[in-house]
């Protein structure tokens, strides 16, 4: 539902293919143009066409299972593809955080850490690889796409901008807050409940 069933997502989606297409489209976490022809995405052994994902700033997951946003009544979906929570970025940004928040993903030792230190290991064991003489030219020229892959991603994640990236989600987390107190104290049941404790409380008098 929050993402294939979807309108708010789906449209989205749509109007980014069309800033791709059209050499036009700008990562939110990163300030910079995104490449068309950078490095695609592999899953089951196909390629993916575009380079933009969209990332959900506060997860879907955290905000479908947020108790203030239950008790508001407020709709999740429509939450969590709100324009203040969608940001298009490179897909190895979006893969890397997953439903992470920026705070735990990019402190010292998290797991922006961990993927950039596995990468440096992958690169140096590709390297090694490599450096043997008996490999035919085929299985040379795809160990080097492999490298070249792996160097990109690394160079993706390192460069990400920790303050920028922490802004960009406490904006986001400011309005989704502000959202729910919005829809918790203007809605029906809260005012009920209100009405019902003054109405006891003038008994009481």
């Amino acid at each position: 539902d929050y993402h294939r069933k979807s309108k708010l997502y789906s449209d989205r989606k749509t109007e980014d293919k069309k800033q791709e297409d059209n050499r036009i489209m700008i990562d939110g976490y990163t300030g910079e143009k995104i490449n068309a022809n950078d490095i695609k995405k592999v899953r089951d052994g196909e390629e993916f066409n575009y380079i933009t994902e969209l990332d959900h700033v506060v997860a879907a997951s955290e905000i479908h299972n947020d108790l203030g946003r239950i008790l508001s009544g407020a709709d999740a979906v429509e939450l969590a593809n709100s324009e203040d929570n969608l940001i298009s970025t490179h897909w190895v940004i979006n893969n890397a955080k997953n439903d992470h928040d920026f705070k735990t993903f990019l402190k010292k030792g998290g797991g922006r850490d961990q993927k950039v230190e596995k990468m440096g290991k992958d690169i140096a064991q590709k390297k090694s690889e490599l450096s043997n003489s008996l490999l035919s030219q085929e299985e040379r020229a795809k160990q080097e796409e492999e490298l070249r892959v792996l160097e990109r991603k690394k160079e993706i994640l390192e460069n990400l901008d920790e303050e920028k990236c922490l802004k960009i989600e406490k904006d986001a987390r400011d309005k989704y807050n502000n959202k729910i107190s919005w829809e918790y104290y203007a809605g029906s049941e809260f005012l009920k409940s209100t009405a019902i404790a003054a109405g006891n409380a003038g008994l009481k008098m």
